[in-house]
């Protein structure tokens, strides 16, 4: 058992701890105090007390409608963001979050302002955007992650799933080789499948054809590999996300093209019609949303397929192999 010194005793002794309704300031709350084992009076334990001020304080808080300290804690959980990085995102003073934690109560308008924030990820989405000059890249890529996983959870995305089934399934990919899988995914559907497994712009970008929110979603990992811990989960996917086809369409671009590195990758991309199209006048290196019309990706798909005699699914492999001999030169 934990020790307090009891003023009774002299000594400091094992104590009880229990629990007792109590009102401060119109606050009805139940409080722990502490009892002496030995002479069963009532002792004074300094991190008891604190959390009676803390609970106090906590339900002060949501009786008048501001934001409590524990509900400030899930906004930095929720948006994967700090104490001071969230503070500048919101347009509050560097320390002003590090304060709230510390106690200070927030007036109702700073208040409010976190939480809109805490029940709206749009809204947190645009002071990220409106004020990611004042933090550091990794800050905003880290909090945009996370705004990303939540918005694209929230509307069941499916090229989301099937990202997500692709770092289950391979276990070892970049940000780059994500978005080239995704690419031959949906280029090869148009063909195989008559229409586009997903709904989502392709834009060229300088690295290859890119799909910008899940760029978004996984840009903080750069150029390493993706964790794939909390993706164990998408192993196989949910009938109800994709039938049968196109699974095993997806299957067969990651055995196909998953086995190679994100540069070879790119490299094939940038030997591809609908890629050089897009980016046509532009330097190497000039950024660039220019959209990949998905009308010349159908097209192109089938051209390669004719010419490539790629009449199943699983005539794919020998397609892949074939633009890895030719990247290799």
């Amino acid at each position: 058992m934990n020790k307090c010194y009891c003023e009774f005793c002299n000594d400091f002794v094992d104590y009880i701890v229990k629990d007792r309704p109590t009102k401060i300031n119109n606050i009805e709350f139940i409080e722990k105090y502490c009892v002496c084992s030995k002479c069963d009076n009532e002792i004074y334990e300094e991190h008891i007390i604190d959390e009676n001020i803390y609970k106090h304080s906590e339900m002060a808080r949501i009786k008048n409608g501001i934001i409590t300290i524990n509900q400030i804690e899930q906004i930095m959980e929720k948006y994967n963001i700090g104490k001071k990085p969230l503070s500048l995102v919101l347009g509050f003073g560097e320390v002003t979050i590090i304060r709230y934690l510390d106690g200070v109560i927030p007036e109702k308008y700073y208040s409010d302002i976190l939480l809109n924030v805490l029940n709206n990820v749009e809204l947190m989405h645009n002071y990220l955007e409106k004020n990611k000059h004042l933090i550091t890249n990794v800050a905003y890529k880290k909090a945009l992650g996370k705004v990303m996983e939540i918005k694209l959870n929230e509307d069941k995305s499916k090229i989301y799933l099937v990202a997500k089934h692709i770092i289950a399934k391979t276990g070892d990919i970049t940000p780059l080789s994500l978005q080239k899988l995704l690419y031959y995914i949906q280029g090869f559907s148009t063909y195989f499948l008559s229409k586009p497994i997903f709904d989502d712009v392709c834009e060229a970008w300088v690295h290859g054809p890119v799909y910008k929110k899940i760029y978004d979603r996984f840009s903080y990992y750069s150029y390493n590999s993706i964790s794939n811990d909390e993706f164990n989960d998408y192993n196989e996917i949910d009938d109800n996300v994709l039938d049968s086809e196109e699974q095993k369409l997806v299957e067969e671009i990651i055995n196909s093209f998953g086995c190679y590195s994100g540069k070879i990758l790119e490299k094939m991309t940038h030997n591809q019609t609908p890629w050089m199209e897009a980016r046509k006048g532009l330097k190497d290196n000039e950024p660039s949303n220019n959209q990949i019309d998905i009308n010349k990706i159908q097209k192109y798909f089938k051209n390669i397929s004719i010419e490539n005699n790629i009449k199943n699914i699983e005539d794919i492999n020998n397609y892949a192999l074939s633009l890895f001999k030719e990247c290799r030169g």
